[in-house]
């Protein structure tokens, strides 16, 4: 009797294992700035990533995390949509995109959904400023991309239905060689031209106590995700949908499979945890159409 072997991708992670990947790539100069020096940031995100069967490096180029709630980049979406064996066209010009998916199982339904400029004025998107204003024809591509891929192909999206500028954000998937002009802008310097008074004497340093033990990041990691903990309104929503889904609130296993890290108490929970748990028990309240 041959021994069955169960097989898992070769980017799993478990917790432990999570949290020192995040604490080595936060000291990267080459990731995003939203995930530099922010090993918390970029945990949650590989959950997020992991949760899509995406390698965990995907999630910092990827994967974002916009008030609370995780998005992808339309790029990403179009590609999983490939990936699931659908056949996606993309038309565009500098005024209208539109995108046309046939799924797998559907091959002679079209799903098409157009994005004009008159219908992101009336919207209310072209009077921002920032990538609409710079990049319309790149900003209509990744709408009609998304709006696509959720009427079409909801599964190959997971728990993040959307992308980053549709939750608020101003991450695009800009053209090639485009500026990091998105990002929020750092503080002005002022130069003063007055001259410059001397400076003090030194002061002789009073003796400070030895550091305290190198845990290797693990306390910082731990102390910014407990920062960042469930809200009350959060505690009564989740209660809430845990009793109209018959599941007991004190069941911290199911808990702790949907946010990929052992769960023994509610508070335990991050802001971003108790959302992916809400969004979970909402969705299987009103499940999506197909």
């Amino acid at each position: 009797m041959s021994e069955v072997i169960v097989h898992q991708p070769q980017h799993a992670m478990d917790l432990e294992q999570q949290m020192n990947y995040s604490k080595a790539l936060a000291a990267a100069s080459i990731i995003p700035k939203a995930y530099q020096n922010q090993p918390a940031n970029i945990l949650v995100a590989i959950g997020y990533a992991q949760a899509l069967g995406e390698h965990p490096i995907a999630a910092l180029t990827d994967v974002y995390v916009v008030e609370g709630r995780p998005s992808m980049s339309a790029s990403m979406m179009h590609r999983r949509a490939l990936e699931a064996g659908h056949r996606v066209r993309v038309t565009s010009s500098d005024t209208e995109a539109t995108v046309s998916i046939w799924r797998k199982d559907d091959p002679q339904h079209e799903h098409s959904i157009t994005w004009t400029l008159d219908r992101a004025k009336h919207a209310g998107l072209m009077g921002r400023k920032g990538p609409w204003q710079t990049y319309p024809a790149a900003m209509l591509r990744s709408r009609a991309v998304s709006e696509a891929c959720r009427m079409a192909c909801p599964e190959v999206l997971g728990p993040a239905k959307y992308t980053p500028d549709e939750l608020g954000g101003e991450f695009i998937d800009a053209p090639e060689g485009a500026p990091a002009a998105f990002a929020a802008p750092g503080p002005t310097t002022k130069v003063s031209r007055k001259k410059k008074e001397p400076e003090p004497e030194p002061v002789e340093a009073e003796p400070v106590a030895d550091p305290p033990a190198d845990t290797h990041g693990q306390d910082e990691l731990r102390a910014a995700i407990q920062g960042d903990g469930i809200t009350d309104a959060q505690m009564k929503k989740l209660c809430a949908l845990l009793t109209e889904n018959g599941i007991d609130v004190q069941a911290y296993g199911p808990m702790s499979q949907i946010v990929g890290r052992d769960i023994t108490s509610k508070t335990d929970l991050s802001k971003t945890e108790a959302a992916r748990l809400i969004d979970s028990l909402e969705n299987r309240l009103t499940p999506e159409a197909n």
